[in-house]
C-alpha cells in the first residue's frame, strides 16, 4: 500500500516506500538563471504526505486506498525584469488526490491499480479544472523474491494526462530490506541506506523530478505566450535518518542539485523557443518528520490466530471492515 501511494505522491518524494506520512522542508541557495533572467536567489519548498486509512471491501480481498498530497515552492528572482510580485517571493502550489485499489494475491503477489488528480498552479486566477488539472493513472505488480518479502520486484505502467513529453511510462524497482540494508532502486528515485543500530540509517539518496505548473506570469504570457513553466531537477545527496520515539524518524538528506531547469510552455504545452533556463548546479538541505510504520510479517511467516483472513488483515492493520 505504501508502494502505491509514494507512486501516487508525484513530486513528493518521501525516503523509503515504507514512509507512510511526513512533512518535509527543502532549502536551497541561490544560483544562476543566465544574464538575461537574473539571480535566483532563494528556494523554499514545503511538502506533506499523507496515506489515510484503507478500507477493506467486505467479502473481497481488495483494499482501498486513499493518499493525500500537498506542496508549496517560494521562488525569487533579482536583476530581472520581472515585476515585482513575480520576481519576489512567488509561489506554486500542487494539491494531490489519489486512490488505490490493492489486490493482495498470497503468497507472492501484489497487484495495484491507482489513480489521481493533480492541482499544480499559482492560483493567482482562482482554480481552473482545464488547466491546472492533471490526471494519472498507475498500474503496477509486485513480485516478492523470498517468503518475508524483503526482496520484491515492482514494474507497471504510469499514464499521464495531459502529458508533456510521453503519455505512458514504464515503471521497474527492485525493493531490498535485508538485514542493515535497505535499497530502493528503480526510476525516477534511488535510495541506498544502511542501518546501525535500532534507530540510525545512513547512505545516500537520488531523484529526478519533473512538474509542470500553470501560471499567471502576464510578462511572459503577452510576450511569448507562456501558460506553463516545467520544472525538471536531478539531486544527488548523503542522507541520515534517527529514529525520534516509536515508529516516528527525523530524516536528514543534503547533497547537490545537479540540474535544475525551467522551461516555458505555450497553451498547448509545448516548449517555447530559447526559453530553456538551467540553473547552476547549487547545493540543498532538506528535513523532514515522518512515520514509518514497522512491515508487517506476512501470514506465511507468521500464522494468523484461527478465524476469518480479512478480519485478521484488518485487525493487524487497527482498521474496521467495510461491512
Amino acid at each position: 500500500m505504501a508502494l502505491a501511494a509514494l507512486l501516487l505522491a508525484g513530486g513528493v518524494a518521501a525516503q523509503t516506500s515504507v514512509d507512510r506520512a511526513f512533512v518535509s522542508v527543502t532549502l536551497a541557495p541561490g544560483t544562476s538563471l543566465g544574464e538575461r533572467v537574473g539571480w535566483l536567489t532563494q528556494r523554499r519548498q514545503l511538502d506533506v504526505f499523507l496515506s489515510l486509512p484503507p478500507l477493506f471491501l467486505d467479502g473481497t480481498r481488495l483494499i482501498l486506498a486513499p493518499t493525500v498530497t500537498y506542496g508549496s515552492r517560494v521562488l525569487s528572482v533579482e536583476g530581472s525584469g520581472l515585476r515585482a510580485e513575480d520576481a519576489s517571493d512567488y509561489r506554486l502550489h500542487h494539491v494531490q488526490l489519489g486512490l488505490s485499489l490493492i489486490r493482495p494475491l498470497p503468497p507472492k503477489w501484489l497487484f495495484i491499480l491507482s489513480t489521481s488528480a493533480s492541482a499544480r498552479s499559482d492560483f493567482r486566477d482562482g482554480f481552473k479544472p482545464g488547466e491546472d488539472l492533471t490526471w494519472t493513472g498507475v498500474a503496477l505488480a509486485s513480485y516478492s523474491l523470498d517468503a518475508e518479502r524483503s526482496v520484491k520486484l515492482n514494474f507497471g505502467l504510469v499514464a499521464v494526462y495531459p502529458y508533456d513529453l510521453l503519455p505512458v511510462i514504464p515503471l521497474v524497482g527492485l525493493v531490498y530490506r535485508k538485514g542493515p540494508f535497505i535499497a530502493e532502486v528503480g526510476f525516477p528515485r534511488v535510495h541506498l541506506l544502511r542501518r546501525l543500530g535500532e534507530g540510525l540509517e545512513a547512505g545516500i539518496t537520488g531523484s529526478f523530478e519533473r512538474q509542470t505548473f500553470h501560471t499567471s506570469l502576464s510578462q511572459a504570457r503577452d510576450a511569448l505566450g507562456a501558460h506553463y513553466v516545467q520544472e525538471t531537477t536531478f539531486r544527488v545527496g548523503h542522507a541520515l535518518n534517527v529514529r525520534l520515539a516509536g515508529e516516528l524518524w527525523l530524516n536528514t538528506s543534503a547533497g547537490l542539485i545537479v540540474a535544475n531547469g525551467f522551461t516555458l510552455l505555450d497553451r498547448e504545452r509545448e516548449r517555447i523557443g530559447g526559453m530553456d533556463l538551467g540553473a547552476a548546479a547549487s547545493p540543498f538541505a532538506r528535513v523532514d518528520l515522518s512515520w514509518r510504520p514497522a512491515p508487517r510479517v506476512p501470514a506465511a511467516v507468521c500464522p494468523a490466530p484461527p478465524g476469518d483472513a480479512m478480519d485478521g488483515a484488518a485487525s493487524r492493520l487497527g482498521e474496521p471492515r467495510v461491512r
